[in-house]
């Protein structure tokens, strides 16, 4: 999923990281000091990691914190765990079980298939092609 998603969603946040002073040199060096601050199979929280990229330099100021770590996500550094007490906890992604690598149209039919299992409440019918792709409700199915 990340490989569909992330060049779209990188792109589309081109102007705001540009208004935030988030070039590429300060998101890879934002990248690096958050993949050394998580060793594998630890966890730290929001706060911790933006400590932490500030006494590295990196200002998390304004609406950059977010930024800085949707794009550590989106890079495949990180990726957010539990929530406690209303703080997000991140861990590196490394930590997690390799997935399975899908070329981007099936990477695409795998998300609809996972929204439309877990979301869709009437009958739908996908083609893609040459194949039809139907579950009713309430027991949707997926048809390959």
């Amino acid at each position: 999923m990340l490989s569909l998603l992330a060049p779209r969603i990188i792109a589309r946040n081109a102007r705001r990281y540009r208004e935030l002073g988030l070039d590429e040199s300060t998101l890879t060096c934002s990248n690096e000091i958050l993949k050394g601050a998580l060793p594998e199979n630890e966890r730290l929280s929001r706060t911790e990691l933006l400590k932490i990229l500030n006494e590295n330099g990196i200002s998390t100021q304004r609406q950059r914190a977010a930024y800085i770590l949707q794009r550590a996500s989106l890079d495949g550094i990180i990726c957010q765990n539990v929530t406690i007490c209303n703080t997000p906890t991140y861990q590196s992604l490394d930590s997690v079980p390799e997935s399975k690598v899908l070329q981007p149209e099936d990477a695409l039919q795998e998300l609809a298939k996972r929204y439309f299992t877990t979301r869709a409440r009437l009958h739908c019918r996908i083609s893609r092609g040459g194949q039809n792709f139907s579950w009713p409700t309430p027991g949707l199915v997926w048809k390959e």
